[in-house]
């Protein structure tokens, strides 16, 4: 059978799910779930893409995001490979943890398709049997419902929680916190204990959501599909070609590159040097190395587009180089003061 195709785009809105391989955990202690938490920060951070809604359960996971530069494929391996090699190696593990490819649907933004799917996500670990009404829906700590139900000023900068509060038709105000989970209480009381198998928190149009999560491959209107499908058909010549990042209508834009590109600047301004005179220096020139290993832990660039930049030698010596240097910082709090100054000054210049 011929793998499901990805459609990316800059604005692009996914509910994204993943399960265990043969449906096994994929959280063992909270140390894995804080860990699945702060990887998926991280690939915020390293990609832009924003978070409207998670649900970490015990063998799988949900997510509704948003994909400002269009780079789906990139932020999703890079959080998959990452938490998979993180869990091996705190478990003395080898191998898949995740059961193939994550299931990705399209989810036409604003509206009630958005409003169902977000809903979808914050019942899950109700419907799962990790939270319940008696012990408060929103005490679940592995799920974004906790954080929505937050002041602003104690979220991640990560969540998007003003386009979810707006597409649900409230205010980010603690009358509009307390409306929300008030509401999804309600829909938990209305399906009662014989009814956990519904999904949606409305009325449900002619589309189902379960269906679609399981088989689909989006979730809106008509006219949310039509616009969909002529992306598939918008490449070059009208026919749609494969490509190592999926399919889409337009080219994505690297996000990691211009990321990188922005540290790059940014850095040897703060060195007082040139990027010329940067890229000339010896291979183990420490600001060199320094700059690499910060690249590399903040973005999602390849060692190959980061060695030949940088003018770091071959890919073995590279990956050396930074290697050595991330033993350096364990072991040297200096060296760790000049990094954090420098990422701070970075960000300071975004």
């Amino acid at each position: 059978m011929a793998r499901q195709i990805r459609i990316q785009y800059p604005g692009a809105v996914y509910h994204i799910m993943a399960r265990g391989d043969r449906k096994e955990p994929i959280v063992l202690t909270d140390g894995d779930r804080r860990a699945f938490v702060c990887t998926l920060a991280e690939m915020c951070e390293r990609t832009g893409i924003r978070i409207y809604a998670f649900a970490l359960l015990d063998n799988h996971y949900h997510l509704v995001l948003v994909t400002p530069e269009g780079n789906l494929v990139k932020g999703m391996s890079w959080l998959q490979n990452t938490y998979t090699r993180r869990f091996n190696t705190c478990h003395n593990l080898w191998g898949h943890l995740f059961g193939g490819r994550y299931k990705a649907v399209l989810v036409e933004p604003g509206g009630n398709y958005f409003r169902r799917v977000i809903d979808y996500v914050h019942l899950n670990p109700v419907r799962s049997g990790l939270a319940s009404l008696e012990y408060g829906i929103h005490l679940y700590p592995w799920c974004s419902l906790r954080l929505l139900l937050n002041s602003p000023e104690s979220r991640p900068n990560w969540l998007e929680a003003n386009a979810v509060f707006s597409a649900l038709g409230l205010e980010d105000t603690p009358a509009g916190r307390l409306a929300y989970h008030d509401r999804l209480e309600r829909v938990v009381r209305q399906e009662g204990a014989g009814q956990a198998g519904r999904v949606d928190a409305e009325s449900t149009p002619a589309q189902s959501l379960q269906a679609t999560i399981r088989r689909g491959w989006y979730f809106g209107s008509e006219k949310f599909k039509e616009r969909m499908l002529d992306l598939m058909i918008g490449l070059p010549n009208h026919s749609p070609k494969r490509r190592e990042d999926g399919y889409s209508g337009e080219q994505p834009r690297d996000h990691g590159i211009k990321q990188a590109r922005k540290i790059i600047d940014s850095c040897c301004v703060i060195l007082g040097i040139s990027f010329e005179e940067l890229r000339s220096g010896k291979r183990n020139n420490p600001e060199k190395v320094l700059l690499g290993e910060i690249i590399a832990s903040r973005t999602t660039v390849s060692l190959d587009w980061l060695r030949n930049e940088l003018c770091l030698g071959s890919r073995c010596y590279a990956s050396r180089l930074i290697n050595q240097q991330r033993r350096r910082l364990i072991h040297d709090p200096e060296l760790r003061k000049k990094r954090d100054l420098l990422l701070k000054m970075t960000k300071g210049n975004d």
